[in-house]
């Protein structure tokens, strides 16, 4: 009987236990500011832009992207103060310029093919601009620039023709860029081994760049494939464009190898007229007396020659001189030069015989005897020598 008295009280205990816990006040956590997705999106482009410039670049593009995919869910519904595509646009020239960062780095390690996929990268970013703020001449110069680093890089890596594809492209736009014109008329020279397609564009290169440099190289290429009437038109556009002393000398070699003897001569003396060094000079002028020794012209030869032996000394040319004045009866002439030739070999019998000839026609027979005494046993003017000998006394 006890034991179920107690039963009911401590049922009607729990009841009441179980009413006064559910009666007790539950404090709530405070509500969680709710941010809206503009502000959202701009926190995410500033997080981006700080990690850019940390070179995080795997941050950045995480933000960047979250933030673009923010902005274009906001757009159809914006209103234009909002300037949502004006950040879209920011943002979208954002990630191209991380993809170029990138590309450079990856450049800078050699690591060329990384390099190219993410200059790519970057080109198919900026075609999905909507040009808002940018003009259209900045567009267009942001995409010749990665034009340019897409075929350097190509170029690096080895793809020869996208590199060319890439260099066209930039031409397409820019005729007239002598950079990459240039740079074309290598790639299609040492890489793709195109000589005549190198040709053209160097021809290019020339005429758009008015470069004496460009047609020195067509001069000298058509020179190498023995094609000297093209050389020589090249040449002559250099020399109209440059007073270059190395250039007027590189041509006026040109023209005495192919034996055009005044016109070299021509542009010797227009080499000299640069005020070269002594050395330069003498050569010079050794040259252009030579040239015309060739071209017959002995006058001219001789006055070249003597300016040269004011400069060096040389025993041939000395004899050479000598002989010229014999034959024109200048005999004092001969004396110099032939006395020239003899301080620097006196066993050469013929400008002792030239010498000695000038002394007897001047009347100094003390000194024509001394050098015909010496020739009296040469098999070549030994016995002229006698005669002049006899003459005397």
């Amino acid at each position: 009987m006890f034991i179920r008295r107690l039963i009911p009280v401590m049922i009607t205990l729990v009841v009441l236990m179980a009413g006064c816990a559910t009666t007790k006040k539950v404090e709530e956590p405070p509500p969680v500011p709710r941010v809206r997705p503009a502000e959202l999106a701009q926190n995410l482009k500033i997080a981006g832009a700080d990690a850019h410039e940390a070179k995080d670049y795997v941050a950045a593009m995480r933000s960047y992207s979250e933030a673009l995919a923010l902005y274009e869910q906001l757009l159809p519904t914006a209103p234009e103060t909002d300037s949502v595509s004006v950040d879209i646009e920011r943002l979208t020239l954002n990630i191209a310029k991380l993809y170029i960062d990138i590309g450079f780095d990856d450049y800078a390690r050699a690591q060329y093919d990384q390099a190219l996929e993410n200059f790519v990268q970057a080109l198919e970013t900026y075609s999905k601009i909507v040009p808002v703020t940018i003009s259209e001449a900045d567009y267009i110069g942001l995409i010749l620039d990665l034009y340019k680093n897409i075929a350097i890089v190509a170029q690096s890596a080895g793809e020869y023709f996208m590199a060319l594809e890439y260099y066209n492209k930039i031409l397409e736009l820019e005729p007239a860029n002598e950079e990459v014109l240039n740079y074309k008329f290598v790639l299609l020279k040492d890489n793709l081994k195109d000589e005549k397609a190198a040709f053209e564009a160097l021809k290019q290169f020339a005429d758009v760049s008015q470069s004496p440099n460009a047609y020195l190289q067509l001069a000298i290429k058509y020179r190498e494939q023995g094609n000297n009437a093209e050389a020589a038109k090249y040449y002559d556009q250099a020399l109209a464009l440059s007073n270059d002393p190395t250039l007027i000398n590189t041509v006026a070699d040109f023209y005495r190898a192919t034996q055009q003897w005044l016109k070299s001569s021509q542009l010797y003396e227009r080499f000299i007229a640069t005020n070269p060094d002594r050395a330069s000079l003498t050569t010079a002028y050794k040259l252009i007396g030579d040239n015309y020794r060739q071209a017959r012209n002995n006058a001219k030869m001789v006055e070249f020659f003597e300016k040269y032996l004011e400069l060096e000394s040389d025993p041939q040319i000395a004899l050479l001189v000598a002989s010229h004045y014999n034959g024109t009866k200048t005999y004092g002439k001969v004396v110099t030069y032939a006395s020239m030739t003899l301080s620097a070999e006196p066993g050469n019998s013929d400008a002792r015989m030239l010498r000695g000839i000038a002394y007897y026609n001047l009347k100094r027979n003390n000194e024509a005897k001394a050098d015909f005494d010496r020739l009296q046993n040469d098999p070549k003017y030994g016995d002229q020598a006698k005669q002049f000998l006899k003459a005397i006394k």
